[in-house]
């Protein structure tokens, strides 16, 4: 009953903190649209969407792999063995993100992604640092069982901190333009990695990027080379389905077709809020249930989960299909434009609530191979078809594209989860063997 009451009160906990990272990310995008218009909105939107994607590839998968790594540890929580994980992590991250952020202000600079407004280059090239770092201190978190608090080093919890500095802004007189919100949010970013040398064991420190660190076996080195690759594919699949399909067909639509598609997105992504709670909480459960194979429960916790989030998300999916002009009006009376784009976003991410779990089942039990198959496969069509339907078809191409791949990805991990729980169980008989 103890146990049962612990996890209840982590699970709200872990509501509380995603709800803050959405509702943060949803505020942003409201200041920023009544601050900036529709194509202010539009440029916005693709540079986040680069910033995720470089970050996405600076950390290589680096902070899913922290997160099974750490939870199946047999040392103690916090120990000098997950230290070194974690500073390891770090030390990589840092030194990719730098060259990815050389890379980035050059893209900008060259105004090829259609993104001009002054200091855009300077922002994308100090922000995907930040946010790359703040993904590896997420992941240690709910590693180490605190997935309450990772939220708040990710790109959510960012956008909140950078939410209030603009509402503090305007409350002082000032109300910043296009390069001056993209500049707060940069600014937020570095105030949330000081912030994580509180929260981090001490010893994780700046100074600490730079020295040796030692505590990891050669199973595990062995294990964070053979996921990041498949994680990275995984990881930017995933962040496909929510910004990243902007910076692909960014130069493809119009700065007035972005905006009001990133608004609908924006509004639509409420409703896939609680898979983005459900998820990291778990994780960490998921990996301990199958590293010592105990799939029955397994199983429980991936359909409860996946029917705890429809009926969560049954309510906004209502409220959007019946009063979008309402919800989009918030932002704007130029936006009510977008609301058959809502429509179809909401009903997708209804379905990626449902089928979500199930990605946790192959992430966190050694079948990241089968789903950066899939994963990889989704991002190659993608890559091309989304262009090319928003050249033909404009913004309706787009979202149909957007639709099928976001459900079609959905289905697949589905079928492939099932079948490894059921067919072909991914543990074996010895507690941990699927980390050799």
């Amino acid at each position: 009953m103890r146990s049962e009451m612990k996890s209840a009160l982590e699970l709200a906990a872990v509501f509380v903190a995603r709800g803050a990272g959405a509702a943060g990310g949803i505020l942003l995008s409201i200041l920023v649209a009544r601050i900036s218009g529709v194509k202010g909105l539009g440029d916005f939107a693709v540079l986040i969407s680069f910033v995720g994607i470089a970050a996405i590839l600076a950390r290589r998968g680096l902070d899913t792999i922290l997160i099974r790594l750490v939870a199946v540890s047999q040392f103690p929580r916090r120990s000098l063995r997950d230290w070194s994980l974690l500073l390891n992590g770090l030390r990589t991250v840092a030194l990719t993100s730098g060259l990815l952020a050389i890379l980035g202000f050059g893209i900008f600079e060259s105004n090829v992604l259609g993104v001009s407004f002054d200091g855009s280059s300077i922002v994308v090239a100090g922000s995907i640092p930040l946010i790359a770092l703040l993904a590896v201190v997420s992941g240690y978190l709910k590693g180490i069982g605190r997935p309450w608090l990772a939220p708040f080093f990710e790109i959510g919890g960012v956008s909140l901190l950078a939410a209030a500095s603009i509402l503090a802004a305007i409350s002082l007189g000032y109300t910043p333009d296009l390069t001056g919100l993209s500049a707060l949010f940069a600014m937020s970013a570095f105030l949330m990695l000081v912030i994580s040398l509180v929260v981090l064991p001490r010893g994780v420190t700046i100074i600490g990027l730079f020295r040796p660190s030692s505590g990891t076996s050669i199973i595990e080195r062995l294990e964070i080379r053979r996921g990041q690759f498949a994680f990275t594919v995984i990881a930017l699949s995933g962040f496909l389905m929510q910004a990243g399909s902007f910076t692909i067909v960014a130069p493809f639509l119009s700065d007035q077709e972005l905006g009001l598609t990133r608004a609908a997105e924006r509004l639509a992504i409420v409703i896939s809020f609680p898979i983005l709670a459900i998820e990291p909480f778990i994780a960490s459960r998921v990996a301990r249930s199958l590293d010592i194979g105990d799939i029955s429960r397994t199983t429980k916790l991936v359909l409860s989960s996946s029917f705890i989030g429809a009926a969560m998300s049954a309510l906004p999916l209502a409220c959007f299909l019946a009063l979008p002009e309402f919800f989009l009006g918030l932002l704007g009376p130029e936006f009510i434009e977008a609301t058959p784009y809502l429509r179809k976003l909401a009903v997708t991410h209804f379905g990626i609530v449902m089928l979500g779990p199930f990605i946790v089942v192959l992430s966190m039990g050694g079948g990241e191979r089968a789903l950066m198959w899939v994963s990889g496969v989704s991002l190659i069509v993608a890559a091309i078809s989304f262009p090319l339907l928003s050249m033909f078809y404009g913004v309706n191409g787009f979202l149909f594209g957007y639709v099928v791949f976001a459900l079609g990805r959905g289905f697949i991990t589905c079928f492939l989860a099932l079948h490894r729980m059921f067919v072909k169980p991914m543990t074996e008989s010895t507690p941990g063997s699927h980390l050799v």
